[in-house]
Order: C-alpha cells, then structure tokens, then sequence
C-alpha cells in the first residue's frame, strides 16, 4: 500500500502559531488525502478544537505556543488517545516527563513524514 493511500482520509490537528508553517503544514497533508483540523495557534483554540472534534487521527504540535508551553494540548492529545508529536524551533529544551516517549522533531520537518511515523 502507498504512503498516500495510508494517509487518505485521516484527520490530523495542526497546532502551530507561525501561520505560514501552519499553512504550508496543512496543505502539504491534504495533497495526500488527509483532512485537516486547525492549524490552531494557542492552547485554548486548540484545546476546544480537540473537544469539539469528533475524531482526531494524529496530531502536530508546535512546543512553544506563542511563548506559551503547549503542554495543555498535549494532555488534552493523550487523554483521547490521540498519536501526536512535538515540533519544535527551538534546541531541544526540557521536556516534562509525561512526553518521554513523545517524539519531538526540528523545524523544518515534513509533516506527512510526521503522521506517516505517528500512523505506522
């Protein structure tokens, strides 16, 4: 099965502040198909979009939320069961041992690489 058909249909949140990387994001992943949900750039929107979202298959989310910590999201993420990973812009910081296992990629990163590694 190719890459793309995997891929097609599964929603995926964004949550990115810089609204260009978000864009490019989100329509780097509907050219495999993929439904986007967001990009959502702080945590309150992106935790409502989580609660209000009926099914969420993977998830990008920016670290640093407009220097605000999305760690929020992240719980909001794993307490549906959501596969996510963090991407960051930044060196790789301390991260809260709850998201030990949680992959974390360098900007810029190929998000359909992401959710291919999240969906596998």
């Amino acid at each position: 099965m190719a890459q793309t058909d995997k891929l097609a249909g599964r929603k995926v949140l964004i949550v990115e502040d810089d609204s260009l990387i978000g864009e490019l994001a989100a329509e780097l992943l509907r050219e495999h198909g993929m439904e986007v949900i967001g990009p959502t750039a702080s945590v309150r929107n992106s935790v409502d979009a989580i609660a209000s979202a009926p099914r969420i298959d993977a998830a990008i989310v920016d670290v640093n939320l407009n220097r605000e910590e999305a760690f929020g999201v992240a719980d909001a993420l794993q307490a549906r069961g959501v596969p996510f990973a963090f991407l960051t812009g930044y060196a790789e910081g301390r991260m809260p041992a709850r998201f030990a296992r949680v992959p974390c990629y360098r900007k810029p990163a190929d998000p359909v690489s992401i959710v291919s590694n999240l969906l596998a």
